[in-house]
């Protein structure tokens, strides 16, 4: 679980958004797969797909 630095709600580990406040989670979203990655992600920690 994360917990959202906006308003402290605690999320899922993949989640984008905050469920509570729509708070965007830094990090690259994989366009294959949809995880949420570090923003200095060369590959998607989930499918492996590699950021251009």
């Amino acid at each position: 679980m994360k917990r959202c630095p906006s308003c402290g709600h605690l999320n899922k580990d993949d989640a984008v958004y905050c469920e509570m406040c729509r708070y965007r989670f830094p990090g690259k979203v994989c366009k294959v797969c949809g995880h949420l990655n570090p923003v200095d992600a060369v590959y998607c920690e989930m499918c492996r797909y590699k950021f251009v």
